[in-house]
């Protein structure tokens, strides 16, 4: 039971420490993937994980999202990897991995730094 309480004031924590005004992600986003909602778990200016509220309707749709603000450089490198260790080019915008980690460039970029932003989707089964 300490173990349990101890591990929730630990996330709560955690997700209080990211929601401040520095954080480039909201912390709640309602119908991203229509009608799903997602909770940030950890928020900061540079990374972000979301996880699924409630239950999915149909496969396809992620339990967790991860963002993460990158350079061009990085992106190349992670797509080189990605591709590398048996991952499929999709497009230069997305690649997934040999076990299905689906990796997406926003079209949006991060406005303080310019960087790319990089969503990870976990969870989905194709």
């Amino acid at each position: 039971m300490r173990n349990l309480i101890t591990s929730l004031l630990i996330l709560t924590g955690l997700s209080a420490f990211g929601q401040d005004e520095g954080t480039l992600f909201a912390d709640t986003v309602y119908d991203w993937f229509p009608p799903h909602d997602y909770v940030a778990v950890y928020n900061t200016p540079l990374k972000a994980r979301y996880v699924l509220i409630g239950k999915e309707s149909f496969s396809l749709i992620p339990d967790s999202i991860h963002l993460t603000v990158m350079s061009d450089e990085e992106w190349v490198a992670l797509r080189s990897r990605v591709i590398s260790n048996g991952g499929r080019l999709e497009d230069n915008e997305f690649v997934t991995s040999r076990d299905g980690v689906n990796y997406i460039l926003s079209k949006n970029k991060d406005p303080d730094t310019g960087n790319l932003i990089m969503s990870t989707l976990f969870g989905s089964v194709e």
